[in-house]
């Protein structure tokens, strides 16, 4: 199954990387781009994804409240929050109000590959393999 993927990202050239990054994964595709909260909604409510990758920190304003807003718009979307800090207060509050997964972006060469692809296991059919990456 091929899992449909939502970039919510503030920051051009983080949105960019991420772009890149995505484009390379086997079995994921890019259903929409977002720099704000408002075109993220936008676009879970007309493309469904299965994941948004959710990058959080000082670009965007609502913060943690981001992952709710999301969750209530598009509810059996897995979140992956991309946190600007590695720090496990943050990635504890990520959880606590939905997501699925959190990845320091200092850390997303080491760690996002291996992250997607336990998304990849978690959205197929079958379920089977799948593993929680820094859950």
């Amino acid at each position: 199954m091929i899992v449909q993927t939502l970039i919510l990202e503030p920051n051009l050239l983080q949105r960019r990387l991420l772009v890149e990054f995505l484009a390379r994964q086997p079995g994921m595709a890019l259903v929409g781009v977002a720099s704000t909260l408002e075109e993220a909604l936008a676009l879970c409510r007309s493309r469904c994804p299965d994941l948004v990758m959710a990058g959080l920190g000082p670009g965007l304003s609502h913060g943690l409240e981001t992952i709710r807003e999301i969750k209530d718009c598009q509810p059996q979307a897995l979140i992956l929050v991309l946190l600007d800090m590695d720090d496990e207060h943050y990635r504890a509050a990520a959880r606590q109000q939905g997501a699925a997964y959190c990845v320091a972006k200092t850390a997303l060469g080491r760690q996002l590959g291996s992250t997607l692809e336990n998304v990849r296991r978690e959205v197929s059919p079958s379920g089977e393999g799948a593993i929680p990456a820094e859950r």
